[in-house]
């Protein structure tokens, strides 16, 4: 990874999401995407094998909070990304007061990454297409 040159990271039909971090070995660890779409914990290890987490076995919130699909906030406000069971697109949901509420309309359009304003009066998100 020093060369400067681009390099393949695994196998050409993995699909990196986000690269997480290096371990002291040189186990790459990251986010990739399986072919429904569903993001997956993964790491490269150093002889270029690649173990991904099987699905529905690893934590929800660690890998919420990896790709920063959720955040707290003071006086008890949250904004999460929930996936439907039907796997078509991802929304935003904001918790105030105990009460929980749908802030995003994405229609199978995937919305992530939700920030709440400086003023706490508006949802910051990002919406892109899943295909």
């Amino acid at each position: 990874m020093t060369t400067g040159e681009p390099q393949r990271l695994g196998p050409g039909d993995i699909h990196w999401h986000k690269l997480v971090g290096a371990a002291p070995d040189g186990t790459l660890l990251g986010i990739t995407v399986d072919a429904e779409g569903s993001p997956q914990l993964t790491a490269l290890l150093p002889d270029s094998s690649v173990r991904v987490q099987p699905p529905g076995t690893g934590d929800p919130v660690q890998l919420a909070t990896l790709l920063q699909e959720s955040r707290s906030y003071e006086g008890g406000r949250a904004l999460q990304v929930e996936r439907p069971a039907s796997g078509q697109g991802f929304d935003v949901f904001l918790t105030a007061a105990g009460d929980t509420r749908s802030v995003s309309e994405c229609r199978g359009d995937a919305c992530g990454q939700p920030s709440l304003s400086a003023d706490g009066k508006r949802v910051l998100f990002i919406r892109e297409p899943r295909y």
